[in-house]
């Protein structure tokens, strides 16, 4: 369903994606009142024209139903990161467009899953291994997803969000007044912060299994209580999994 989405187009007369764009306005402005469909006011907003519709050819209406969930559901965050992508010279802070960059986000999020799940249908498993096979380009994403499935909507929505809060405090704090090195910048951060953002996810999640696991063989095995207690304690840790193994493997019996 979300691959679908993103090979459906944005439609300019679109009853359903008109109303969409019309909402991320009054999301995202306060004041400004835009008269016009067709105007250079949604630049205002980090699109490249006077039709949004064209940015979102990459992303296609995926791109639009995410940046109007973030916008509707963290309003404060966007306006804020509306402010902050204007620009400001004192503070060294370079210009960059929210919308563009919430649709390249989009994207690279939706570009990951599709490498998956084109080249997995070229298999008859749809294991881990698969993921580690084909998914060269971000398998983080991919393995993190497929241990929350069924909820890729809402996890998607949350990476999404994650990226653009996180991008433009970095943004900010890196002190970089040059906007046409933004899109360096991001890709950047996609590499490494976000992997790394994604890598500790999962270190806690299989934490959490392991933990389940000595919970599970207490009863039976007698596992020792302060041990879970420290397992417990270790599972925010950097580097959870090996921490939390290691004390397993360790682990003495009544």
């Amino acid at each position: 369903h979300v691959l679908q989405t993103q090979q459906q187009a944005v439609v300019t007369g679109n009853e359903t994606h008109e109303s969409l764009l019309s909402q991320r306005w009054n999301d995202l402005t306060v004041s400004k009142d835009r008269k016009e469909r067709f105007t250079s006011d949604w630049e205002l907003i980090g699109f490249q024209g006077k039709d949004p519709q064209t940015d979102f050819r990459g992303s296609g209406l995926k791109g639009l139903q995410m940046l109007s969930e973030f916008a509707s559901s963290q309003t404060d965050d966007a306006r804020s990161i509306i402010v902050i992508s204007q620009g400001n010279d004192t503070q060294q802070i370079g210009f960059f467009s929210l919308a563009l960059t919430g649709i390249n986000a989009t994207g690279y999020l939706l570009d990951q899953l599709g490498v998956y799940a084109v080249k997995s249908q070229q298999s008859s498993t749809s294991s881990v291994q698969t993921l580690n096979t084909f998914a060269n380009i971000n398998s983080l994403l991919v393995e993190y997803l497929l241990t929350v499935v069924g909820q890729y909507e809402d996890e998607l929505a949350q990476l999404y969000s994650w990226i653009l809060n996180h991008l433009t405090l970095k943004w900010v704090e890196n002190k970089n007044n040059d906007p046409m090195q933004f899109g360096l910048f991001m890709k950047d951060f996609l590499a490494v912060d976000f992997q790394m953002m994604m890598k500790n996810r999962l270190e806690k999640i299989k934490a959490q299994k392991v933990i389940y696991q000595l919970q599970q063989d207490a009863n039976e095995r007698k596992t020792s209580e302060k041990l879970i207690t420290l397992a417990k304690q270790m599972a925010n840790k950097p580097d959870a999994i090996r921490i939390v193994e290691s004390i397993c493997r360790s682990q003495k019996y009544e």
